[in-house]
């Protein structure tokens, strides 16, 4: 009869480790250890070779879904730049001012300056604009055009307003390229009638980064 008896331990030495095992026999010679036949370990190659199939079809599969998701709801990691502003009080305009809106209604991203009247680009990348100028009833007309730093004698858009015995307004939008570091601003290019004046409850200007 064939007995085998193992004593299995372990001790430190130094930083390491060392274990070690005594097999003790007793009786007559054991037969050697027998391995599993090479059909046992073919099948379990292939056991694991499908479940890492099925992994990498459903790891792509959630990836898939994550580009979508992101796509639906826009990148959080993008980033955020938007403001909107209107005049706080109606006021007289001459041909050349820069019509500063000071009443902030949002900022994201504070690339727009109350005090001046220009957006700052802090990103590069497609910019959407849109202004919107009201005169009052005493006959005048007010021109603005949307300018760049980069370019000033060229202009954006065009936003004309002209009254007669009411309110008159006008409004353009744009959708245009801006590198970091480009300010955008509205400018009066021609003003007529007595005391020509933008009306503050319906002048606005606003902008955000589409990316």
């Amino acid at each position: 009869m064939c007995r085998r008896m193992y004593s299995v331990g372990s001790s430190a030495f130094g930083l390491g480790i060392v274990a070690w095992l005594v097999v003790v026999t007793t009786g007559q010679d054991c037969p050697p250890v027998s391995c599993p036949p090479s059909a046992d370990i073919n099948q379990r190659v292939n056991v694991l070779a499908a479940s890492y199939s099925n992994v990498a079809l459903l790891l792509e599969r959630l990836e898939r879904e994550v580009r979508q998701l992101s796509t639906a709801i826009g990148n959080p990691d993008s980033p955020r730049v938007a403001f909107s502003a209107a005049l706080e009080h109606s006021r007289v305009v001459k041909t050349s001012d820069v019509l500063n809106f000071e009443k902030v209604i949002t900022n994201v991203g504070n690339a727009y300056n109350a005090m001046s009247g220009r957006f700052t680009c802090p990103f590069s990348g497609s910019y959407f604009f849109t202004a919107t100028i009201s005169t009052s009833t005493t006959g005048e007309r007010i021109a603005a055009e949307l300018r760049r730093s980069t370019q000033p004698d060229a202009f954006l858009m065009y936003v004309l307003a002209a009254s007669h015995d009411d309110h008159n307004t006008g409004s353009n939008s744009v959708i245009t390229r801006c590198e970091k570091g480009e300010t955008v601003h509205l400018q009066a290019i021609h003003v007529t009638g007595p005391t020509p004046t933008l009306w503050y409850a319906w002048s606005t200007f606003s902008g955000y980064l589409i990316g």
